[in-house]
């Protein structure tokens, strides 16, 4: 790829993001973001991704976001290790904290660099080492995503760093999560970019080396 090209996919991102954005903040303002939050969980919690997984790595919503609490809920009484992320203030860097599945969420979280939920750092972090849990399952927020398994985040790039950090022996699986309208026949995409296993938006599971299931 050469300069013209990355500059020009840099420009498609940054009208996706301010397209997406805007759709988001109106999507999220009717009835349809809660039932189409519990279509994706219900999905996810119903595949072999979340049956095989020994630990769920999910997250916090923004109040624009995706919301997959009740994987958490589920995940806790299924006896699986859950994890939420932490911004590392000052940085484009997070780290996963596990979470205590005796305490409630209020209990556990405080008001992060965003306004979101975080975790309190007297939780156990997740070591990015030859400790990282085996078998883990990583949701994946995003703006945009693609059936083949591409994404578009917020720019950031707080997950394609935590996730080039985690051994490529423990194989972790990276589930992208979005609404219906936040699927795309294709996504704009950079070399470095991380490509997803797999893609929920809606109701619908979509690996990326296959159709939708």
């Amino acid at each position: 790829m050469n300069y013209s090209d990355s500059e020009n996919i840099k420009a498609q991102k940054l009208l996706l993001r301010k397209k997406i954005k805007f759709e988001l903040k109106l999507f999220s303002q009717g009835g349809k973001a809660a039932a189409e939050s519990e279509s994706v969980c219900r999905v996810f919690l119903q595949s072999d991704a979340y049956r095989n997984a020994s630990a769920v790595f999910a997250y916090m919503n923004m109040p624009s976001e995706l919301d997959v609490s009740s994987v958490i809920a589920v995940a806790f009484r299924d006896g699986k290790e859950v994890c939420i992320p932490r911004i590392v203030p000052g940085t484009n860097q997070m780290d996963f904290f596990y979470l205590d599945g005796s305490l409630s969420l209020e209990k556990q979280t405080e008001p992060g660099v965003f306004q979101i939920l975080e975790p309190k750092l007297s939780l156990q972090k997740v070591p990015l080492g030859k400790f990282f849990p085996e078998n883990a399952v990583i949701l994946v927020p995003g703006l945009l995503f693609s059936a083949d398994g591409k994404r578009l985040g917020r720019g950031k790039g707080f997950y394609d760093r935590y996730i080039a950090a985690i051994p490529a022996e423990k194989k972790a699986l990276l589930c992208g999560t979005g609404f219906s309208f936040q699927l795309a026949p294709d996504v704009p995409v950079e070399p470095h970019d991380r490509r997803l296993d797999c893609v929920i938006c809606g109701g619908k599971m979509y690996f990326s080396r296959n159709d939708g299931v």
